[in-house]
């Protein structure tokens, strides 16, 4: 099984506002954190982890593309609305990408 992998700079400029939920903690390692735990600067670090990991040359890069329908039920959950760039699932890929994987991961946060 194939594992296609996801990720367009534009899917970490959603504004998640603020959220610091945890101070920083230098004794444990952790770093000040003073917005929100999905703002676009944790799932670029994510992604840049995948990468600099050596986890993305296991993985087939599957290029975004937006949606073509954006209705109720496109979003992760029934009822859900997200934007374009987010709503994208497998059965969005392009026939020639369907044949490289079995399931998509995307660092992506739905709206």
């Amino acid at each position: 099984m194939s594992t296609g992998y996801m990720w367009h700079e534009p899917f970490g400029w959603a504004d998640s506002g603020s959220g610091g939920l945890f101070p920083a903690d230098p004794a444990a390692g952790l770093q000040p954190i003073g917005h929100h735990l999905a703002h676009a600067d944790t799932k670029r670090r994510l992604h840049q982890l995948v990468a600099v990991s050596g986890l993305i040359d296991h993985l087939e890069r599957v290029e975004a593309r937006h949606a073509t329908e954006v209705t109720p039920s496109s979003g992760p959950w029934p009822g859900s609305r997200c934007w374009t760039t987010h709503c994208m699932t497998g059965h969005d890929l392009a026939p020639h990408q369907k044949a490289l994987v079995d399931e998509v991961a995307a660092l992506v946060l739905p709206a």
